[in-house]
């Protein structure tokens, strides 16, 4: 027997899981943390070389493309595991 979940559902799930859940567990990771700082370095770096208004938002668009791949890919990762971890489930008569 096959157990489908719907998009929906998962999505609903997801939703929760990244934007709330998640957040309280990885805020408590010392290598996020280390990211964070490492961010905070660089964007001194970046503030100290006097760019130009319009070669800042260049620089600010490619950042934001590159965090909306990362934040894609983290949620298809995420319903992907879930679908998988649903799909065990069935294989081994849990569910």
């Amino acid at each position: 027997m096959k157990v489908y979940i719907s998009d929906s559902i998962l999505e609903m799930i997801t939703e929760y899981a990244t934007n709330e859940r998640l957040d309280k567990i990885v805020l408590d990771k010392s290598r996020y943390n280390e990211t964070l700082v490492k961010i905070e370095e660089q964007t001194k770096k970046f503030e100290s070389l006097n760019l130009t208004q319009e070669q800042k938002a260049v620089v600010n668009d490619l950042m934001e493309s590159h965090n909306a791949s990362g934040a894609c890919y983290a949620k298809e990762a995420y319903q992907q595991g879930f679908k998988d971890c649903a799909l065990l489930l069935c294989e081994i008569g849990i569910i």
